[in-house]
């Protein structure tokens, strides 16, 4: 069921995500994918389906956490690191951060 719930949450984002307008090459349709899977799973979480929470859902959204970051990472440049150093610094800040929270 936990899987169903995802898939089809998934496939109504990527059905919805080409009648929005990108916006300024910032928010492409990938973009809004993203955007309505996650408010998608906020307004589940606030339904009586946040019960799946027993079936693993937090296991499940971390792998496929994961997964997303993986996928995006596939298409990125590493040359491009060179050119914009600032990014890569704050990425690093960023990931401090967690680790320092985590930790």
């Amino acid at each position: 069921a936990l899987a169903a719930v995802a898939l089809a949450l998934t496939a109504l984002a990527r059905a919805l995500a080409p009648l929005l307008p990108d916006l300024g090459g910032a928010f492409t349709r990938s973009t809004w994918v993203v955007v309505l899977v996650t408010a998608g799973a906020i307004g589940l979480s606030l339904s009586p389906l946040r019960r799946l929470e027993a079936a693993g859902a937090s296991r499940l959204g971390g792998a496929l956490l994961y997964l997303l970051v993986a996928c995006i990472g596939v298409g990125a440049s590493f040359a491009a690191f060179l050119e914009a150093p600032m990014l890569l610094a704050l990425g690093f800040l960023w990931i401090s951060v967690h680790v320092a929270v985590l930790w």
